[in-house]
């Protein structure tokens, strides 16, 4: 009776946890708290010192989204203490990761760094996986807060580096699973085709050798005979009606293929024309740099801030290049909740900060009061990535970008507006047409790929908004869109105050 009561309480106590992380995904911070909570004092009716553990490194967490520091520290060193004593290397790394994360958010740039090179430390070589990116990003933000862009540049390159090795290896293992897949079937159903033929033979033979026993004994029983053949060529029918949608099964099967290979080539020559030219540019000037050939300063540093906006644009184009590939491939699908836009244009602005700065572009928020849309996170987060970098790369230095945020009583409408080159009249058009993937080089020559505009719409429709460009030549470019309301922030914080 112990027993079965214990693993209840257990299998409860799991169960929390799992609410809990759901709800920490939506952004629902309070609700996923007071899930870890419950789960926290279940472990400690079992005396379960790994539960407990886990549910403290996952409250701190959410105490440190929530701005509570203090309590959020004091949770992350409780957790380690018991990681300690079971020797866990890779949860105490999380910890002293966490708390580099405090210190950050609370300006102590140089204290986070120095926890954040702990961490890595104590994780070791663990080869590609996420805890190590994380970290990687973190110490590319603490490194910019220090405005030391040269080391918060490097930091970024690593954990993008990192980022793409998991996605990339997630995507190999799929395709080799639709390969297998395809071929099993395409045996199965090369099998179920020969036992229908050898079914038919049969079925012939039989019927042949009831009509000669009919024939030879009773004129009643070759009456018999017409109506069981009949039977049975309705049967053969209808067998051959089921190899025929088979084969059209086939059929739909290989244009799956073809698509496929449609994608890879379009994947080939994209990597072949805008990836090859400037690697081959930034290698250029690694060899340069390398070889000394830079005696002043200044021209050194022209170099690298060229040699940085490259890697930039490669790096999205990286990024677009991933998302688009599996869009075409119809494997992404919106995971829509409830989501604080707020948040999502700052997570945006701490990754494109560095840029507007490095060009000398002023960048201006106009969020008034935040609200909330109904939508895919990671979707709309890229939209606002590539906005923003679009919107930086065709506005000269000394420009002014301009993020403005509109709630009406059905939608959101999310703008984008620079003072940067504009576009012709006569390619409007031309921006989010799939067939085109149209594009042109930026005020640094900064070359694009035409993926991300084209993203960008895919993206707000999946979300079932809109979105839409105005700009006129040598005046700007204002690109915007539509997401549903979900509610405003006061109708959000009465809902939580009544929890």
């Amino acid at each position: 009776m112990w027993l079965k009561k214990n693993g209840f309480k257990g299998k409860l106590a799991t169960s929390l946890v799992n609410m809990g992380v759901i709800s920490s995904n939506r952004h629902k911070l309070v609700e996923a708290k007071q899930y870890y909570t419950r789960a926290l004092n279940v472990y400690k009716e079992l005396d379960n010192q790994r539960g407990i553990a886990n549910c403290l490194l996952n409250i701190g967490v959410i105490l440190q989204k929530q701005g509570d520091m203090p309590l959020a520290f004091e949770h992350a060193l409780q957790a380690m203490s018991l990681y300690k004593e079971m020797n866990d290397h890779n949860r105490i790394s999380q910890c002293v990761n966490n708390i580099g994360v405090i210190l950050d958010k609370l300006g102590s740039y140089d204290k986070a760094i120095s926890y954040y090179t702990a961490a890595l430390k104590i994780i070791g070589d663990m080869g590609v996986n996420n805890e190590v990116a994380r970290i990687y990003n973190n110490l590319s933000k603490a490194y910019a807060g220090l405005e030391n862009y040269k080391e918060a540049l490097y930091y970024h390159e690593k954990y993008k580096s990192y980022s793409d090795s998991v996605l990339s290896l997630a995507k190999s293992q799929q395709i080799a699973e639709l390969q297998t897949k395809y071929e099993t079937q395409k045996k199965e159903q090369l099998i179920e085709l020969q036992q229908a033929k050898l079914e038919r033979q049969k079925l012939l033979g039989n019927t042949l050798l009831g009509l000669t026993i009919s024939i030879l004994l009773v004129a009643g029983l070759i009456i018999y005979a017409y109506v069981q053949k009949r039977l049975d060529n309705e049967k053969i029918t209808q067998q051959n009606v089921e190899i025929a949608r088979q084969n059209e099964m086939l059929g739909m099967q290989k244009n799956i293929l073809e698509e496929l290979n449609q994608t890879k080539d379009k994947l080939f020559s994209v990597i072949g024309h805008d990836l090859r030219g400037p690697i081959a540019n930034m290698r250029s000037i690694f060899d340069m740099v390398l070889e000394d050939e830079f005696t002043d300063r200044k021209e050194l540093f022209d170099v690298m801030k060229v040699l940085r906006d490259k890697t930039c644009d490669t790096h999205n184009l990286l990024e677009n290049l991933l998302y688009w590939s599996r869009s075409q491939q119809g494997r992404i699908t919106p995971n829509q909740g409830v989501v604080d836009l707020t948040e999502l244009v700052e997570e945006s602005l701490d990754l494109i900060k560095a840029d507007a700065k490095v060009k000398g572009i002023d960048l201006e928020i106009n969020m008034g009061e935040a609200v909330l849309s109904y939508c895919d996170a990671d979707m709309i987060n890229l939209v606002l990535r590539n906005l923003l970098s679009n919107a930086i790369k065709f506005t000269p230095s000394g420009g002014r970008i301009l993020l403005k945020i509109e709630q009406s009583d059905k939608h959101i409408k999310v703008s984008v507006r620079d003072t940067g080159i504009g576009v012709p009249k006569e390619n409007l058009p031309k921006l989010f047409d799939k067939s085109t993937y149209f594009t042109t080089y930026g005020t640094n020559k900064e070359k694009g790929s035409g993926l991300g505009l084209n993203l960008c719409r895919e993206f707000v429709e999946a979300n079932n908004g809109s979105i839409a460009v105005d700009s006129q030549l040598g005046k700007g470019s204002e690109f915007y869109f539509t997401l549903p309301l979900a509610g405003s922030r006061k109708l959000a914080d009465r809902q939580l105050s009544d929890v």
